[in-house]
């Protein structure tokens, strides 16, 4: 078998990719690949944005870069359970579930283990962890994760 370690935040597992969906984006804000959203529920109608380091679900997960100079009003994204490759904030050790970060926005942080409507899923390693054998290691800030990402706190 082999392993794609090349990986960078806004990849997704080709096996588990069922589509996107085009989602409404708050104007004059860029929006990275790979990043966690939320919606904008300041805005009218709401829209999506980066998830804040405060903000709460449910959660999209971004598949396209739209920058704020762009005339884009709908961004790529996905809304349903799958494998997903994001920017972690911290240390997270392999099978720990993770929430959208406290400090950075659009990134994933271990969870804090009560609040039910930031967590986005569980960590489940590097790439190629968890496959053909390699062990899973535990994740540095700013590493390339792999998560298994659940929209609505899983």
């Amino acid at each position: 078998m082999v392993l794609n370690t090349n990986v960078i935040a806004g990849m997704i597992e080709p096996d588990a990719f069922r589509g996107t969906q085009k989602l409404d984006k708050a104007t004059n804000i860029t929006i990275t690949r790979g990043d966690i959203m939320n919606r904008a529920t300041a805005t009218t109608p709401d829209s999506y944005q980066t998830c804040p380091v405060g903000g709460v679900g449910p959660f999209a997960w971004c598949m396209e870069t739209v920058t704020a100079a762009q005339a884009k009003s709908k961004v790529s994204a996905i809304t349903y359970e799958t494998e997903v490759y994001v920017t972690c904030d911290g240390a997270i050790e392999p099978g720990a579930y993770v929430q959208r970060s406290g400090t950075t926005a659009g990134r994933v942080a271990v969870w804090d283990g009560t609040t039910a409507n930031i967590r986005v899923g569980e960590y489940i390693g590097h790439a190629g962890e968890a496959e053909g054998g390699v062990a899973r290691t535990a994740a540095a800030n700013n590493d390339v994760i792999k998560i298994r990402f659940t929209p609505n706190g899983g």
